[in-house]
């Protein structure tokens, strides 16, 4: 008795089925219903995809979705800079990092490296200044030289259909290591925070420290 109601049930029935089971299996495959005068033609191929393993119906993800972006970011967001004195500009720079990619990683110049480039010692050693970013960043590394390039290609590395965006104040556009950052990923310039600099800071609070200070270099770096 059993076996009849089995085998009673109509080809319709099962279709259905097996189009249920694809969707859940990968709503992206957009299924096509045929009319009535096609179910006695399509009833054969539906009953072999029904025997087809689900792996069948599963898209590889550079096919599944765009490269860029299911949630609007990037997979990896980077930037480098000096970060002495750490201040609301700077908050608010790897604040907005976070809104454009869901892994932040920064680059912190080292002491030397800032004297050398900006023709005076920082006030804050190496240390302070990475620890201070880590508290919005991921990954922190050290640059440990005037022109981060190197430093840049070693740690930008992306997997098969990653993306990534590099971020930058809009006060310097031409900053060093550019030409290598634009072969690697997209740069996105964010407006930079007026009324508050490190500058500022240092004129207002730690003019004591002359900017060829070699003595403090050497306790800070």
């Amino acid at each position: 008795m059993y076996s009849n109601t089995q085998s009673s049930l109509p080809s319709s029935t099962s279709k259905s089925t097996s189009s249920i089971k694809n969707d859940r299996i990968n709503p992206l495959i957009t299924q096509t219903n045929h009319s009535d005068d096609d179910n006695t033609e399509s009833s054969s191929s539906t009953s072999s995809s029904i025997d087809q393993p689900e792996s069948a119906f599963t898209l590889p993800r550079s096919a599944s979705v765009p490269g860029l972006w299911i949630d609007n970011r990037a997979d990896k967001v980077y930037t480098v800079g000096c970060f002495d004195l750490f201040h609301e500009g700077h908050r608010i720079l790897l604040e907005r990092m976070r809104e454009f990619g869901r892994e932040v990683i920064v680059g912190v110049h080292d002491s030397r490296s800032i004297h050398k480039l900006k023709n005076r010692v920082p006030v804050e050693g190496t240390e302070t200044r990475m620890l201070n970013v880590k508290r919005y960043a991921d990954q922190v590394y050290c640059v440990g030289g005037t022109d981060p390039s190197n430093f840049v290609q070693c740690i930008v590395h992306l997997k098969e259909n990653e993306s990534a965006v590099y971020i930058r104040g809009d006060d310097m556009a031409e900053f060093p290591s550019r030409h290598i950052v634009e072969a690697l990923m997209p740069i996105k310039f964010l407006p930079y925070t007026n009324g508050v600099s490190s500058t500022k800071l240092r004129q207002e609070l730690y003019s004591h420290i002359q900017a060829n200070d070699i003595e403090h270099l050497e306790k800070v770096n």
